[in-house]
């Protein structure tokens, strides 16, 4: 179950990444 709660940060620092990008 760690592994989810991993998945769900990583997919929160790449959406924050591709906001920033602009």
């Amino acid at each position: 179950m760690k592994f989810v709660g991993r998945k769900k940060e990583l997919a929160s620092l790449y959406q924050h990444y591709e906001t920033n990008k602009f």
